[in-house]
């Protein structure tokens, strides 16, 4: 019955219906096969640890140390926990590139110095470097939305400062 069906609709289409969240993961990461290097699923751990979210070793893999940074992610996001990169959970963790305040995959620091210069905390010179005016800009930020001043650009300061862009 399912092959006719495969045959009548196409597999993918069948997976669909049975696995939603399965099959939108497969149109965003590709056929992502455990212990098979892919560039899509390194893009995606690097992402999930910016949200703070520990996949695991960044080596393009997908496993169960990634599948539990998912699962965590969507916890800390109120989405459903399906441990699958659905829809809505690309959406989130996307939520900083578009801003800019993540390129590639990584924290985009002019970005991060711009934005503080627009805030009236940073003072230096925007050259995407953490030096010590830097800190302190983001020390500041940090107070001012009621963070702990640590000066580490955690995922709470990275909500912030999106936060701020967006309000531009």
């Amino acid at each position: 019955m399912i092959l006719f069906f495969c045959t009548l609709f196409g597999c993918d289409f069948i997976y669909g219906i049975l696995q939603k969240e399965g099959a939108q993961e497969k149109k965003i990461l590709g056929s992502a096969t455990p212990s098979v290097y892919s560039a899509e699923v390194e893009h995606a751990q690097k992402l999930l640890l910016i949200h703070g979210c520990n996949p695991g070793k960044i080596d393009g893999k997908l496993g169960g140390k990634m599948r539990e940074a998912i699962a965590k992610f969507q916890t800390d996001k109120g989405l459903p926990v399906t441990r699958f990169i659905d829809n809505r959970t690309w959406e989130e963790l996307n939520i900083f590139s578009a801003t800019g305040l993540v390129k590639d995959g990584k924290l985009d620091l002019v970005v991060v110095q711009e934005t503080l210069k627009a805030g009236g905390f940073y003072l230096g010179k925007v050259d995407g470097k953490t030096g010590p005016k830097t800190l302190k800009a983001l020390k500041d930020f940090q107070v001012s939305n009621g963070l702990s001043p640590d000066g580490r650009i955690g995922p709470k300061t990275m909500s912030k400062l999106n936060d701020f862009l967006l309000s531009q």
